[in-house]
């Protein structure tokens, strides 16, 4: 999806990752936006600028990698739809989150080892609703530019948010 795997001006901790380089090569990028080049030698490998960083290839069809940060997160890239996604996340003490795409790659959900299930609905390349166990934040955009009557896309602003219990209950709201 545009902008991530979240949308358009989403950033989240899950916002990582990787990019095939010429030669086997591997950038990963992480949800702050820094980026780490891992050069391929002799079917491993290397990061020269960042020691405790770890990349590894798990399958080549399809094409698997496993990233481990410098908090022993480790997450698990596949490809999906010829892009390396985000699929799962282990955190430091065995808490892991699993995410789920939709054959766009935008992200659809996400459940962790509690059995907690976040659920994202899409409106094109916007977050429309996000989804727990309790409750659902809606989102309400509008087009910035517009040219003889059509809406440019990527120009939205996020302008409202409506949070409401799942009964519809309106538990609050937000104008921007």
């Amino acid at each position: 999806a545009p902008g991530g795997a979240s949308g358009i001006g989403w950033r989240f901790s899950f916002e990582r990752s990787i990019q095939s380089e010429s030669g086997g090569s591997q950038t990963v990028v992480l949800q702050d936006g820094s980026r780490y080049y891992f050069y391929a030698t002799g079917g491993q490998f290397a990061n020269t600028y960042r020691p405790g960083l770890r990349l590894r290839s798990i399958s080549t069809d399809p094409a698997e990698y496993e990233f481990t940060d410098l908090d022993d997160r480790v997450d698990r890239f596949r490809s999906l739809n010829d892009r390396l996604v985000l699929v799962s996340s282990t955190f430091r003490g065995g808490y892991v989150q699993n995410y789920l795409y939709d054959s766009s790659n935008r992200l659809t959900s996400i459940v962790d080892s509690f059995g907690h299930t976040i659920t994202i609905e899409w409106s094109g390349a916007l977050v429309s609703s996000i989804r727990n166990a309790v409750a659902v934040a809606r989102y309400t955009y509008s087009t910035n530019s517009v040219i003889s009557g059509i809406a440019l896309p990527k120009t939205e602003r996020l302008i409202k948010v409506v949070v409401s219990a799942l009964d519809g209950t309106e538990a609050r709201a937000n104008d921007y």
